[in-house]
């Protein structure tokens, strides 16, 4: 458990970190492309699936979305 929890740090880290670069959506667009593809943006538990899948993309969507506490645990 400890190490999905670091890899899940990793990753959002890495996302974060590739922002800098990479143009981020409004809140709004990201919300609104979440839903698009079948996701809640303030659902916790999809952004943490999408983190143990390495989803970039949609993780990057729920940073941007801003609809989830990252600093809230999820299951």
């Amino acid at each position: 458990m400890k190490m999905r929890i670091l890899t899940a740090l990793a990753l959002v880290a890495a996302v974060l970190a590739g922002s800098v670069q990479a143009a981020t959506l409004s809140p709004i667009q990201a919300r609104k492309e979440l839903v698009s593809i079948g996701l809640k943006y303030d659902d916790g538990e999809e952004l943490l699936k999408a983190i143990m899948k390495n989803d970039r993309a949609v993780v990057r969507l729920y940073i941007d979305a801003q609809g989830v506490d990252l600093n809230k645990s999820y299951k």
